[in-house]
This record gives structure tokens, C-alpha cells and sequence, in this order.
């Protein structure tokens, strides 16, 4: 896991070699403000190797984290406008269902907040996640009801 602001993003480019060209298409694509929507990579050797989900979400305060980890991507999660709370349990709960690969995502048993620890992205951060490490993310940051404009991209681990 990773967290930094967004200026520092090429700083991580040789953790990964699809990182370089990811990045790069990342930048471009925010430099244009576009629209809420998927935004798939071009030329990678894997079709859908890296893509962009834009999207603007509610923030509902919550008693409990929902865990997800994926086995095939990483998760890079830029927020873009307000600050978003995401969690990490302290200890892997049980899985809450199967594995779904048309989604690469799995599900986890709830899990406290008080058990997890809490990470603050403000805008103009962002947070990595490699394939199988825990988060829950799209929480506020206070006991209020807040919205976010996030960019996921999703890297071919």
C-alpha cells in the first residue's frame, strides 16, 4: 500500500513495469477533465491491461468496513475533489463470498472501524493497492454525509 499526493506519483514509476505508461495516461487524461466514465488504456499488450473508472460518490458514514482486495489488478485510487476516508482491517476477516472474476474482486465479513486503520485521502491524493491487500474505501472523512470525484485506475498486476 501506498499513499502520497499526486505530484508525487511518478516517484513510484519503477515499482511496477506497466507503472511508466499507466502513469503517463493517467496525467493526460485528468489534464483534460473529462466526464464520469471508464476509460481504457490504448495500446497494451493485455487488452484492458489499464483503465480509468471516473466517478463522483456519495460518502455514507458507517459503523462497520466492507473489505475488498482484488487478485489481478492494482488499485490506484486518485481523489480528485473532497476528502475520502478508506480503511484497512488490522486483521484479514473471513472472505463473505466467492471470488468474482468479472469483477477481480473478492468480498470480506464486516469489520469494525474501530479495528481497521483509518487513512485520510484529501483531493490531489491518492492511494495504491496491490493485488490481495485489504481496503474499503468511499467513506467520509467526518460523521457527515459527504460526496467525492474519485479516478480508480486499475494496472494488470
Amino acid at each position: 500500500m501506498i499513499i502520497d499526493q499526486l505530484s508525487g506519483l511518478s516517484g513510484y514509476e519503477p515499482l511496477h513495469p506497466r507503472f511508466p505508461a499507466a502513469f503517463a495516461f493517467l496525467r493526460e487524461l485528468l489534464a483534460n477533465h473529462p466526464a464520469d466514465g471508464r476509460y481504457v488504456m490504448p495500446g497494451c499488450d493485455v487488452p484492458d491491461a489499464v483503465y480509468v473508472n471516473l466517478s463522483s460518490n456519495d460518502l455514507l458514514p458507517r459503523q462497520e468496513a466492507t473489505a475488498e482486495a482484488h487478485r489481478r489488478y492494482i488499485d490506484l485510487q486518485v481523489v480528485l475533489t473532497g476528502t475520502e476516508a478508506m480503511y484497512v482491517p488490522a486483521v484479514r476477516p473471513a472472505e463473505a463470498g466467492p471470488y468474482r472474476a468479472d469483477t477481480d474482486c473478492v468480498l470480506y465479513a464486516p469489520v469494525r472501524l474501530e479495528d481497521c486503520t483509518r487513512l485520510l485521502i484529501p483531493a490531489g491524493s491518492f492511494a495504491v493497492f496491490f493485488a490481495g491487500e485489504l481496503h474499503a474505501p468511499c467513506a467520509p472523512a467526518g460523521p457527515a454525509p459527504a460526496t467525492a470525484r474519485k479516478a480508480v485506475m486499475k494496472i494488470l498486476a
